[in-house]
């Protein structure tokens, strides 16, 4: 990794958690929701 950073996520992880959140939109979920929900799997991985 350049400079010591690695990604959090992978390619099929990003895309996955990218789905989920376009079809929680699509459904007229809670977006805040939704997203704070996102962010705490990411900092928790």
């Amino acid at each position: 990794a350049v400079y010591g950073w690695k990604p959090g996520l992978d390619v099929h992880g990003a895309i996955d958690l990218s789905v989920e959140w376009y079809k929680a939109w699509n459904n007229g979920e809670d977006m805040n929701a939704v997203t704070e929900k996102q962010i705490k799997y990411y900092l928790n991985k």
